[in-house]
């Protein structure tokens, strides 16, 4: 008998993305404003689905989880929020996504794509 119920696990990810590569920055012919990453699942057995279980479309950006784990976060528009400074600052966790990935076998586990936004004075 082969039990296919196991634990699959992905770690939560953070992309980090500058304001100064929007087309308003200051280095706008720069990708500062993409982030590429990769989900990386452990345990089960793949191949592994991946389905974003959130909006795409973030406070300050787009997301696209492509069907092999890995994703694009493009940062659309500048963070002016009552942290913002208009100086060099981090701003941490300004867009969230959610995330399922499932093995071949069926089992699921969730997992959050954090954005930090570099409020780096356009």
């Amino acid at each position: 008998i082969t039990v296919n119920n196991v634990t699959v696990t992905a770690s939560d990810t953070d992309a980090l993305v500058y304001e100064k590569g929007l087309a308003t920055g200051s280095e706008a012919a720069g990708n500062s404003e993409i982030f590429n990453g990769a989900i990386t699942p452990a345990g089960g057995t793949g191949p592994y689905t991946y389905t974003l279980t959130s909006p795409a479309a973030g406070s300050y950006g787009n997301l696209v989880l492509n069907a092999d784990g890995t994703y694009t976060y493009t940062l659309t528009q500048t963070y002016d929020g009552a942290t913002a400074n208009n100086g060099i600052t981090t701003e941490q966790d300004k867009d969230s996504f959610t995330y399922t990935v499932t093995d071949a076998h069926g089992n699921t586990t969730t997992g959050t794509i954090l954005v930090d936004i570099v409020d780096d004075v356009p």
